[in-house]
This record gives structure tokens, sequence and C-alpha cells, in this order.
């Protein structure tokens, strides 16, 4: 798998390159390994070079229809024509592109939603698969195919956006796996089979017992070993199995989530400091403290730049 490299940018990023106007946005949203953006793109654009992500980049045309020239990873200029429902697909480290177009008659607007996919769900699909190296994966990168499945996915998306839904983030950590396996079936110089059982999937469902029963108790002091027993393993087996599966120790996850739980508080309601400490387990000293470590400053001062 390809590196990041200096050039590249996070998908957050990506808008203060990309042309046109944003019309619907995920940023706020904190939305874990995915970004949904949806520009109003000129009708006539002469071209603009926008750097390689280190996410891959799926575009979507919504409305309108356009045809011009294209550079992909700073190769040859090349004709093409997108058209609505058509889709765009850019490997992570490898979509640096630019493109000058013109719209096709009569088109009102030129909608396009881009998907921005973390690489790591990606890998983690293959190791819960336990069927290959997940530094072998690479997608094809292509441009003007229609699938079904990616269009109403990104359909789906911008509802979930424009609706505030109480099973939000479970419906986008769901969507999330959905796509990543979809496009390693599908999209991929190498064919894996994704229904091949190892040990590693029996690995994923005792993580995954482990990751429900920490958001349902995530002010209480959960201790490896209460974690080992409800994934089945010994301490040191499922240490070393969460951290391969999840990227990070066990203790890290749970001040992920925490802190991830506290943004979310901080932003949405009016809950004093104090309360919020001790709704995700903390003293309010001790809050504070991993708050400014974790996120930059203090819970204070991040509710503040948030409203």
């Amino acid at each position: 798998m390809t590196k990041q490299t200096p050039d590249t940018v996070d998908g957050h990023e990506y808008s203060r390159f990309h042309p046109g106007q944003v019309e619907a946005s995920s940023k706020k949203k904190h939305w874990d390994g995915l970004i949904y953006t949806q520009y109003n793109h000129p009708k006539t654009f002469s071209g603009s070079p926008r750097p390689a992500t280190n996410d891959h980049i799926i575009a979507i045309g919504n409305n309108g229809a356009v045809k011009g020239e294209n550079s992909v990873n700073s190769d040859k200029w090349n004709k093409y024509e997108w058209r609505e429902q058509e889709i765009f697909l850019g490997p992570a480290f490898a979509n640096d592109r630019d493109a000058r177009w013109e719209a096709m008659s009569g088109q009102e607007a030129l909608l396009v939603s881009y998907i921005h996919l973390s690489p790591e769900i990606l890998r983690k699909e293959i190791l819960y698969a336990g069927i290959a190296n997940p530094d072998t994966i690479e997608l094809r990168g292509q441009l003007g195919f229609q699938d079904p499945f990616i269009y109403q996915l990104g359909e789906r998306l911008h509802y979930e956006l424009a609706n505030d839904n109480p099973f939000g983030n479970l419906y986008i950590e769901s969507a999330a796996n959905m796509l990543a396996a979809h496009l390693l079936r599908f999209y991929c110089t190498t064919d894996y089979d994704l229904s091949v059982s190892r040990a590693c999937s029996r690995n994923y469902i005792a993580i995954k017992r482990v990751k429900d029963y920490i958001h349902e108790h995530i002010a209480d002091d959960i201790s490896l070993q209460v974690m080992a027993a409800i994934a089945k393993m010994s301490c040191f087996h499922f240490a070393r199995s969460f951290k391969s599966i999840e990227g990070i120790a066990p203790h890290q996850f749970i001040v992920s989530v925490r802190m991830k739980n506290a943004r979310k508080l901080l932003e949405s309601t009016d809950f004093s400091v104090t309360h919020i400490a001790n709704e995700l387990g903390y003293t309010p000293a001790h809050f504070g403290q991993v708050f400014k470590r974790t996120v930059g400053i203090t819970p204070l001062a991040y509710r503040q730049c948030m409203r």
C-alpha cells in the first residue's frame, strides 16, 4: 500500500483546493473514517490542480453533465464526458488531478458529491476476514462508470447529513464498512474472497463485543481483565488482538470514545463541564487534563470555538 507523502492532504482540507461552492458537508459531524461533501461546480472551468489525498475519493455525479479534459497523477490530458450518476474512484495517495470542462447544454446546476473513505477501514475489513496482508490493498482508479450501490449510498449519506437521527453515527459506521467491503470486492487489483472465515474473523466478533460494552459502560472504570473476559481471551491475547484490529490499545480506545462523546456534549448541550466529566467517568480536573491533551484546548475553549 502506498504510504503518505508530504504532498497529500487530509479529506477535511480538500475543499480548499476544490472548485465550486460547498453545498453540504459532514465536517462538523465528526464521522469516523468517512467524509461527505457536495459541491456546486462552476459550469465552465479552466483547470486548477487538486493535490492527492490520504484517503480514497469517490465522486458521484448528482446533477448535470460536462465534457472536457482531465489529468490524473500528473499524467497526460485525456478527453472525457461525465454525466449524472457516473462515478470517479481515486485511490488514496494516487489521486491528484486537474480538469477543465464546460457544461453540456441546458444544465442548471452541476452537483457532485465526494465521499472520502479512510484506507484504515479497508485495512480492518481485510484483517477481520483474515484472508490477506492488508498492505497489499490497491484500488483501481477509474472514471465514468456507474454503480447503483455506491450511488444509493451517496444519497443516503446526504439524507443522514440533512436529518438528525439518534442512530446516525451507528449508520455511518455501518455505511463506511459496507462501502469498504464493496470496494474490496469489486474495485481491487487483487481478487479477495471475503467469504473466507479465519481465526481473525472470530477475533473481530470478540472485539466488537468489547467495543459495544465500552460504549454502553463508558462512565465505568473498565479494566483490561474485564475486557479480556468479555472477549473470552487471555489479557495478553486480547490486548494484542485489539491493537491489531483497531490500531490502538484498549485504554486508548476508551479515551477516544470518551473524548468523542465529550465533544458532542460540549457542542450540542449546555451541560456544565463538571456534569460532562461525571457522565464520562472523570473527575472535573482529570477530565480537563485529558481533554486538553487529546484535543489541544480546554473544554470551555472548545465549546466557545464551536459556538
